[in-house]
Order: C-alpha cells, then structure tokens, then sequence
C-alpha cells in the first residue's frame, strides 16, 4: 500500500502483471455476454494476440506466463498448449508458462467451461484463493402466470440465493417482493430446476417475501456471501394485480461471485 486516507487506499501494482484481459462477449439481442471455452493466443515482446483482439503491453517481455480465471460445471482437463490441467468444479485461477512468438491453443469443454479473464506475466506468482461460495452457474427461466420457474447448470460449493426485487408503480419505493436460498451445493454438477409462486410464495427455502403490488421487478441469483454480487435473470411488472411483460434473461455460464 502506498497511501491510505479517509476510506480509500492506493496500491502499487504488481510488477509482474503486464496485462489483464476481460473476455466477455457480447451477444447479440441478450442482455448477458457469454465467455469462451477456447482461446488462440500469441504473446510477443510488446503485445499479446488473443482470437483476433490484439492488446499492446505496457513493458517489454521476454518470458511468458498467463493467469486464467475459470468456471467449470464439472471437473474436467483444461489443455494449454499440449499440457493437460485438471479443473475442478467451481471457479479457480490457473497459472501456466506459455512459448512466445507461436501460436498456443486453450481448450476447454463446451458449455461446460468458461474462461472469464486472462492475465499476461513476467513471472509466476502465488496462487490467488478465492473466497468460498463462488460459483459457476448457467441459468434460463420461464413464467407461467404466477409461477417462476429457474433451471440452474451449478457447479463448485456454495449456495445459491434468489431475490426479487422491484419498485413501486405509485411512488417508486424499493420493495424486496421475495427472498430465499433455493440450492446448496457441495461438490459436482447440479442441474435443478426450482419453482415459486411470485404472489403466494409458500416454499419452505423462502425468507422473506412481502405483499405484491403493481411496480416492476428483476429476478436475481447470487452466491451467498458478504460480498457477492447479484445477477439478474429475468424482469416483470406487475399491473392491475397480474404478470405483465414477463421476461427471460438468460444467464450464460460464468463465475458467480
């Protein structure tokens, strides 16, 4: 830490890292971007090639290792290069040394495996722990006129938590219309689809729920956890008390932290 003042702190960055790629794609007529299962890289003294984006380093390179951030629905081989790495279920960060000035291929399993970041460095460093509760996940959604119902591809260990929330069609007050923990995981691959009545929710993994009124809503999923951020998977107002605008927002396979 180099400074420190009044809630807010300035670190030095990392000499090693010289460049940190998100690989979000947008697709579209969705909402959500999707990420790869399968990279094409060359990194060279001055810029890294990744697919077909090039990205100019900020210092001249000459050895080469990389950083992956991964989500995984299963446990499942990652191959860099030739070199196979084991991935288990969940999110981790994986480090391997690459070869400069050719091309290297990273293939991971369709629909099972996105690649969320990559990170260009002049030396390996210490493995980056992540938090417990992150989790991969892949959902869709569907309404038939009160009912919710969510289908979730989930892997790694951690719960799932679902929130609905909205605010008022009569003077825009926040309302937290529903709230529970649908799912918990602890090892491999779940696919669940779960179901609520957004108007009489009577499940017993709900925790809070309030009176429904006219306003508009979106349905999120997160990981529980202090600092987890919320994802949305579908939107709906309600109108003359009824479902209107009812929307899926499907959510790509990614990390959810």
């Amino acid at each position: 830490m180099l400074w420190q003042s009044n809630g807010l702190a300035l670190y030095r960055r990392d000499s090693r890292l010289l460049a940190a790629i998100d690989l979000a794609q947008p697709v579209a007529g969705q909402f959500h971007s999707q990420y790869p299962s399968r990279l094409s890289l060359v990194v060279e003294a001055d810029r890294v090639r990744v697919n077909e984006n090039v990205f100019m380093l900020d210092e001249p390179l000459s050895a080469a290792f990389i950083e992956l951030d991964t989500a995984s629905l299963v446990t499942q081989t990652l191959v860099i290069d030739g070199r196979a790495y084991t991935v288990p279920p969940g999110t981790i960060t994986l480090t391997a040394p690459i070869s400069m000035n050719r091309e290297t291929i990273i293939i991971g399993q369709t629909d099972r495996m996105s690649i969320q970041q990559l990170r260009v460095l002049n030396a390996p460093r210490m493995s980056v722990t992540f938090p417990e509760g992150l989790l991969a996940i892949a959902a869709d959604c569907r309404f038939d006129g009160t009912q919710l119902s969510v289908t979730v591809h989930i892997g790694g260990s951690g719960a799932l938590e679902l929130e609905v929330r909205g605010a008022s069609a009569r003077d825009d007050k926040p309302i937290l219309l529903l709230k529970g923990v649908p799912l918990t995981t602890t090892s491999n691959v779940s696919s669940i689809t779960f179901s609520v009545d957004l108007f009489n929710p009577g499940e017993p993994w709900i925790t809070h729920r309030e009176p429904p009124e006219d306003g508009r809503y979106i349905v999120y999923v997160r990981a529980m956890g202090r600092f987890s951020t919320a994802v949305p998977i579908a939107t709906f107002s309600i109108r003359n008390g009824a479902i209107r605008d009812a929307r899926s927002v499907p959510l790509p396979l990614r990390a959810l932290r």
